[in-house]
């Protein structure tokens, strides 16, 4: 579980880094990086006690990571597209994409040798069907609340 914390480390450190190489006039974003920081601590928590062997929590993990971490990437690109399914097709494409990333992660660092992963096929599976419901109720999410930014031309919209 050591090869972990390297990712954890790397998420911790996401916001920060790219709060401090953008625009720094404006607030540090303390909701994203609780919405970033919250999911890692709750794995780390389930890995350090060990409730992942015992009980199917990891779906329920699954389903919430994805869905916290796709409503706050829906919620920082709403207002940067033209159209509300641009912004729920990729909200779906970044959940989808980190769910296959963070397996693949899994995957890598136990064909080179960490072990206690304990990784199955079905585990597999389960898993990112359960980070794909999450990412779809963040899409829906994404969907319900996205606005145009001001002044952007609205597609699609016709008056009178």
């Amino acid at each position: 579980m050591r090869i972990r914390s390297l990712g954890y480390l790397a998420g911790l450190g996401l916001v920060p880094v790219v709060w401090l190489a953008g625009d720094r006039e404006s607030r540090y974003p303390v909701a994203a990086d609780l919405a970033m920081s919250g999911p890692m601590l709750v794995d780390a928590a389930g890995n350090s006690l060990g409730i992942y062997d015992a009980a199917r929590v990891d779906d329920a993990v699954h389903f919430l990571n994805a869905a916290v971490l796709s409503s706050l990437f829906g919620a920082v690109i709403s207002n940067h597209v033209q159209s509300r399914q641009a912004a729920a097709a990729a909200t779906f494409a970044f959940g989808i994409v980190g769910e296959l990333a963070f397996d693949a992660m899994e995957y890598a660092a136990e064909h080179i040798g960490f072990t206690g992963l304990g990784l199955s096929e079905r585990d597999t599976i389960a898993d990112v069907a359960m980070a794909a419901l999450g990412t779809s109720l963040a899409t829906a999410v994404t969907w319900v609340r996205w606005k145009p930014a001001a002044g952007a031309p609205l597609i699609g919209y016709r008056s009178g």
